[in-house]
């Protein structure tokens, strides 16, 4: 695969996690530059000053090994030596992850994902109910480390949570660079540092599929070791991995293979081609198909046929096999079946396209038995 580390966004949703979040309160002077700004800061006398000497406690090492491991990291790149993890507090200059209960009152993302972390002479307290409440509460002292590199963190006090639920990008990764597994890894980890917990993948044909014939594979597409340790790495950081996967149009290059052409809208017959019976047409078909497995085309998104059947239930059961072997790696609480740019066939009386095999009814039919399935077999959300 190309190295890509700079990616193309599709469908941004950061929310509230790269701005300032409404209801924020800032007492004291020059507040530290945050991001995304917590809702309450408050400074307090006094500073605390780091140093090679300090350690970092945490009595649910399993739960917050992630985010110790970074803290371990972050002393090591800010003051040239690691922290020590140790499961009881053992003195002053020490962090503590400290595990707190759900609040009986105030808001649901505060018991959930929200955290508190105080700042004092000899101590800091990172505190949450929940490990990724914790771990956010890290990220912003990962921050505030980079920002005071020699060691001098001004004591404060600070409570977040997030605005919205769910904070997360779309990564198109089916059209021109295509990212490797530890670029895709790098991604996920900038992702955390900000507190954005979903990363959803685009995909096209850029997945290996058992059941297709590999129109991507020249391409750097995806195997199901890689979306395995893409969605692992996902998991230590509190991201989600989520599927977009086209399951109607954009599967030009699909639907390019010769063996997938009768799964097609109009029954794959392609612009230019010769009447269905025609024996030219059959041979440049069979020309075409040899040509595609030596090097697929590159077809543009207007290129016919461009969408499956959404009538044909061999199409039907066919993507449904593709989903599944996407579906049992990411095992998410969602997954995008795409549905986006569809379009039915053109017709002489628009009456028999609505009603017809590849109509508006034809449509919602394949989608809702998509969503059906991956509720049925994975318990998971269909996006559309």
């Amino acid at each position: 695969m190309k190295s890509a580390l700079s990616f193309r966004l599709r469908g941004v949703l950061l929310g509230a996690a790269l701005g300032a979040l409404a209801g924020q309160a800032i007492a004291g002077s020059d507040p530290p530059a945050l991001v995304p700004t917590p809702r309450e800061i408050i400074r307090r006398p006094g500073t605390a000053r780091l140093g090679p000497a300090w350690t970092i406690c945490s009595t649910r090492v399993a739960e917050d090994q992630a985010a110790a491991q970074q803290l371990v990291d972050e002393s090591a790149a800010c003051y040239g030596r690691a922290w020590r993890v140790v499961p009881v507090t053992v003195g002053p200059r020490t962090i503590e992850l400290r595990v707190i209960a759900p609040p009986n009152r105030g808001p649901a993302l505060f018991a959930e994902q929200g955290y508190r972390l105080s700042v004092t002479r000899e101590r800091v307290i990172i505190e949450g109910a929940t490990p990724q409440g914790r771990f956010y509460g890290v990220q912003t002292f990962r921050q505030l480390l980079r920002a005071h590199r020699d060691g001098v963190i001004p004591c404060l006090r600070i409570e977040d949570y997030p605005a919205l639920a769910w904070r997360g990008i779309s990564d198109d990764i089916s059209r021109g660079q295509v990212s490797r597994v530890d670029d895709f890894k790098a991604i996920i980890r900038q992702l955390a540092y900000y507190k954005l917990n979903l990363y959803q993948l685009y995909i096209e044909d850029m997945f290996l599929f058992e059941h297709s014939g590999a129109s991507c594979r020249t391409r750097g597409a995806l195997t199901g070791k890689d979306l395995d340790e893409i969605v692992a790495e996902g998991r230590r950081q509190h991201v989600v991995v989520s599927p977009i996967f086209e399951t109607l149009a954009h599967q030009e290059r699909m639907l390019s293979l010769e063996e997938h052409r009768a799964l097609a809208v109009g029954n794959a017959q392609w612009q230019g081609d010769a009447p269905p019976g025609n024996a030219w047409a059959a041979l440049v078909r069979t020309a075409q198909s040899c040509l595609s497995k030596l090097a697929p085309p590159n077809h543009g998104e207007t290129a016919a046929p461009a969408a499956f059947s959404a009538g044909n239930p061999q199409a039907l059961r066919f993507v449904q096999a593709l989903v599944d072997e996407i579906a049992v790696v990411t095992r998410g609480p969602f997954f995008s079946v795409g549905g986006d740019e569809w379009q039915p066939p053109a017709t002489v009386a628009g009456a028999a396209t609505m009603a017809g095999e590849d109509g508006i009814a034809s449509y919602g039919r394949y989608l809702g038995q998509l969503a059906r399935h991956l509720r049925e077999s994975y318990g998971c959300r269909a996006m559309v």
